[in-house]
């Protein structure tokens, strides 16, 4: 009745048509934290991570974790108001908040607050923002200026265009920078436009003194500075839109556009991305979502492409992540994401319904081979191949002399280390296909004939010799010598002197480095090493059959063994 219910499951399933995913949207109702945000930072492992006005949210494509501050735990974030993440070339992350450093341990999930003094006082800072050198050195562009920070011995320097009668640097209203061909530090500021910092001389420049262009900047406030591959500078501004600094041709270009008259602070830009296709992203606050075409130094708004009502009149930050979709930060409202269509779903069905060449529309088995050639077996309409360079399915014959498929059901397919594919039918047994003029062979299960269970062929695993086992639904397991071509019926194994019993409904094998074998069955998950005599039975659900049915095993490259149930997603710790 189980196996009768799973399979009218998958062919419901089968009739389904694929749909483009839908767009997503977070709120403090899916786990963020809060939605006074300053934009978004994946690392190199995937996660995407929030700093926000509540604490630092960390999301894995299906759930927040928030970090928030602790004050009797000092491994917690210093902060809750995060407002910048950065990973550096060796692969640590930094946390900029609104009172200093902290570094994130990815193995103990916990952080390192950094403490820096001036003349012996702990001074208290906001970190806006945090660029890398060639040199592998951080600068951190914060509210008392320049910090360089060492992250090989923790040893820093502050920098800064101004400081007070004892020494120590004044508030400096710094936004954000980045470094350029020269690996010096173009900085955005609330008073001063734009700063140069020549990370050699140690010395701060203006824009006419560092290009020698007379050039009058047309803001004083520029809140996002950004740089694309081209060496161009983009500065967002407060009041004049966006100003870009082409370094090739050592010019200057504006490009504005309308703000609210009655408020001056309406429309500055606070989010300047460049995607991997060449669209320039602009997010404002007050004026939504835009993009910039470069060529005719034009905006366009964008704003229906977040579908939350009144997008225009909203602050938004913009990010693309590594899949190439884009995340839309939407101050006081949350986070929207804008799933990529680049590589869109498309079915191919059954050739009398899309012409596609398909036989059949119930897929049992994919194998793409190492020549190129995509091999396809369906449950009714026999095997299928596209041959590499061919663009249209066809029904596989033997070109060989010898035995002919006739199975309709093709269940498994494998290829071993010689090439050769091996096709797993649900009456017929096991045939062998070594290549184009040869012979088709066709292995029957022993003890069998061709109306019983022996000859269903539900899955096949190479060992280290490459020889095959081969499991069936309702034969059990049984193991085929390549050399001597026998086969031999494992499913009642003797170790250490005893017999042991592996069920007979297998669904899947997985071979270890070890020569262990793995079994997955209908009854529990087997453990199987004939070299070292030993034999283990693991039930996951105490004997509750139902649930101990196991469909599918893999082992990952730290070796441990995952296993999908009925009841979940396992995974198996060799060492413990």
């Amino acid at each position: 009745m189980l196996k009768f219910l799973f399979l009218l499951l998958l062919l419901q399933t089968f009739r389904l048509e694929l749909q483009a995913q839908n767009d997503r949207f977070y709120s403090s109702l899916e786990g963020l934290s809060g939605t006074t945000m300053h934009g978004f930072f994946q690392d190199s492992k995937g996660y995407l991570w929030i700093p926000t006005d509540s604490g630092l949210d960390r999301f894995d494509g299906y759930n927040f974790k928030v970090y928030k501050y602790q004050q009797e735990d000092s491994t917690s974030i210093n902060s809750n108001a995060a407002v910048v993440v950065f990973e550096d070339s060796e692969g640590s992350l930094w946390i900029g908040t609104n009172f200093g450093l902290n570094k994130y341990s990815y193995k103990k999930d916990c952080f390192r607050q950094i403490q820096l003094f001036i003349k012996d006082n702990r001074i208290s800072l906001t970190v806006k923002s945090i660029v890398e050198d060639h040199h592998k050195m951080l600068w951190l562009i914060t509210s008392h200026g320049l910090v360089q920070y060492n992250p090989q011995n923790g040893k820093y320097n502050f920098y800064n265009h101004q400081f007070r009668n004892d020494g120590t640097p004044a508030n400096s209203k710094y936004n954000q920078a980045v470094i350029d061909s020269k690996g010096n530090l173009w900085i955005g500021t609330d008073d001063n436009s734009v700063l140069i910092f020549d990370t050699q001389k140690n010395q701060f420049y203006t824009i006419r003194e560092y290009t020698g262009i007379n050039y009058e900047f047309p803001d004083r406030t520029v809140l996002a500075v950004t740089q694309t591959k081209n060496g161009q500078i983009f500065f967002g501004t407060q009041r004049a839109g966006l100003v870009i600094y082409n370094s090739l041709n050592r010019t200057f270009q504006q490009a504005g556009y309308s703000t609210n008259p009655e408020n001056l602070f309406d429309g500055g830009i606070y989010s300047i991305i460049t995607d991997r296709r060449g669209v320039i992203w602009v997010g404002t606050e007050h004026n939504g979502l835009k993009t910039f075409d470069l060529k005719q130094n034009k905006f366009t708004d964008v704003n229906h492409l977040i579908d939350l009502p009144n997008i225009k009149k909203a602050k938004v930050f913009c990010y693309e992540d590594n899949l190439g979709d884009m995340w839309f930060g939407v101050q006081y409202r949350g986070i929207y994401h804008k799933i990529s269509s680049l590589k869109p779903f498309h079915s191919i069905g059954n050739s009398k319904m899309t012409g596609s060449g398909l036989s059949h529309f119930i897929i049992k088995s994919i194998l793409l081979d190492k020549n190129g050639n995509l091999w396809v077996g369906t449950d009714g309409g026999g095997l299928n191949v596209k041959w590499k360079g061919s663009k249209e399915f066809v029904i596989f014959k033997s070109s060989g002399r010898g035995t002919t498929l006739n199975d309709k059901a093709i269940i498994k397919l494998f290829e071993d280390r010689r090439g050769w594919i091996w096709i797993g039918t649900y009456l017929e047994g096991l045939f062998c296909y070594k290549g184009k003029g040869k012979d088709l062979i066709n292995y029957r299960m022993p003890g069998s004939d061709k109306e019983n269970w022996n000859n269903y062929i539900f899955d096949i695993i190479e060992d280290a010799r490459g020889n095959l086992w081969i499991g069936t639904n309702g034969g059990g397991l049984f193991y085929l010598n390549i050399k001597d071509e026998t086969i031999t019926d494992n499913t009642y194994p003797l170790v250490n002197g005893k017999t042991e019993t592996i069920k007979p409904i297998i669904n899947a094998l997985q071979y270890d480095k070890d020569s262990t074998l793995w079994i997955g069955t209908y009854n529990g998950l087997f453990c199987w090493n004939k070299k070292k005599d030993n034999f283990r039975t693991y039930l996951i659900n105490s004997g509750d059959i139902e649930k101990d049915v196991v469909f599918t095993i893999k082992k990952d490259k730290q070796d441990n063994i995952w296993y999908g149930t009925l009841s979940g997603l396992n995974c198996y710790h060799p060492e413990n």
